[in-house]
């Protein structure tokens, strides 16, 4: 089976011991319908727990196909610590930039924020489709292991959880010292972003009381999404990496560029 730069990757829930795996759902659509995949293409497939695979078809149904795997390729394109992002959701489609691009930039984990002065509410239907964005934005940047979409949490319940090695920080324009000071360390780190309307004194005294620190994000006053990228950004810069490639809304890996 010949194996192109040039494949369009796609999620596969569960891959086990078996070499033919089944592909369904919104996956096999895409494949079957947009595609238009036949018996023989190839393609590559991962399930978000590290691996990716390439894979030929070897039948198409309907509603679904069956691909047989090939080999196996374990590429690490995560970064060196943990970064977990807990945003107080922006509205409507702002909410699919704000996972997309965290996906990108590689952080680990996002958690759905319950301020005071939060808006748009992490419910059960949401977070579904957060967790479908995450899978879109893999596909495209390349990543194998999914970013988790967590528990929707208060902010009270998550300043009072126990830290261990993790480096706290909640922005704020009050902050004296910039989150650019803080990507410097190897520790996993934790940034807690608010709403639109900022968090309030009494949020930002209860962080403090449990050992965050407050930061600042610069002198402009960024939307809840572009925070959250440029909190991301911080630490991605950090992280040394080779050449990436760049793929398509396909899922088709084309020009690399340096990042």
């Amino acid at each position: 089976m010949s194996v192109s730069i040039k494949q369009p990757r796609f999620f596969v829930e569960k891959i086990g011991d078996s070499s033919v795996v089944t592909v369904v759902d919104d996956e096999a659509h895409h494949l079957i319908h947009v595609l238009r995949i036949q018996v023989g293409d190839s393609i590559v497939v991962f399930d978000g727990n590290g691996p990716e695979f390439d894979a030929e078809v070897v039948s198409i149904g309907k509603k679904d196909l069956s691909i047989r795997l090939g080999e196996r390729r374990d590429i690490n394109r995560e970064l060196n610590k943990r970064v977990v992002i807990a945003v107080s959701l922006p509205k409507g489609d702002r909410q699919k930039v704000l996972v997309e691009k965290l996906v990108e930039l590689g952080a680990s984990e996002l958690v759905p924020l319950v301020a005071q002065r939060s808006v748009a509410q992490p419910t059960d239907s949401a977070i579904a489709r957060l967790e479908k964005q995450v899978i879109a934005a893999s596909k495209q940047c390349g990543r194998n292991r999914l970013m988790k979409i967590a528990k929707a949490t208060s902010l009270k319940e998550l300043v009072s959880r126990e830290a261990g090695n993790v480096v706290r920080l909640i922005c704020d324009p009050s902050g004296k010292q910039t989150l650019k000071e803080y990507s410097k360390t190897a520790s996993d780190c934790l940034v807690a972003i608010g709403p639109e309307g900022g968090f309030t004194e009494d949020e930002l005294e209860a962080a403090r009381a449990h050992g965050w620190q407050v930061v600042n994000l610069g002198p402009r006053i960024l939307r809840v999404e572009t925070a959250a990228v440029a909190a991301a950004v911080e630490h991605d810069a950090r992280d040394v990496r080779p050449v990436a490639d760049v793929v398509d809304a396909d899922g088709e890996v084309g020009e690399p560029v340096a990042v």
